[in-house]
């Protein structure tokens, strides 16, 4: 059965297929985190390909064909574009990103975890110097249910690592 959703969502990650195409990792505000096929979406002539960069937060209509998603329409709401100018941030837009690709269950509705990331998005891109990545991360930590108190970045670190399995990488440039 053929459903359609429109909803806004923030790109978590992209990985270049076969014939133009592009999966798209979204975290979308009514399905959660979800894949997505583009489709033709690389091609040479495609003004939409710019749209689909880390963290940009996009209005978009999706298909659902036979379990996958298909991207259909997208509208770019906000691209973020200050926090991608200042390398100062990048660190912290990437760390969190790839924590939220990694631990966030798919196909689950987390509008509570979803409003965190936007608020990150722009407290990032307003902060200067006082930005708190803590915070986030305990808040995340504790919506996913696996903290109870707040703790140190350290500690949460390495309880990320436990929980994913792996090490996360540096990001520092």
């Amino acid at each position: 059965m053929r459903q359609v959703f429109t909803t806004k969502a923030i790109v978590l990650n992209k990985r270049p297929l076969l014939n133009n195409n592009l999966l798209l990792t979204l975290f979308s505000e009514t399905l959660g985190k979800i894949n997505v096929f583009a489709f033709g979406i690389r091609k040479i002539t495609s003004r939409r390909l710019s749209y689909f960069q880390i963290a940009n937060l996009l209005k978009v209509v999706i298909e659902k064909k036979e379990e996958r998603f298909i991207l259909e329409e997208v509208v770019l709401i906000s691209a973020f574009s200050s926090i991608k100018e200042d390398r100062t941030k990048w660190g912290y837009l990437y760390q969190f990103f790839y924590i939220l690709n990694k631990i966030l269950p798919e196909n689950v509705k987390d509008e509570k975890n979803f409003s965190l990331t936007l608020e990150f998005l722009v407290n990032l891109a307003k902060k200067k110097k006082d930005f708190d990545f803590n915070f986030f991360l305990n808040k995340l930590l504790f919506n996913l249910g696996y903290l109870t108190k707040k703790q140190s970045l350290f500690k949460n670190l390495k309880m990320v690592e436990e929980i994913i399995e792996e090490k996360l990488p540096n990001f520092s440039l």
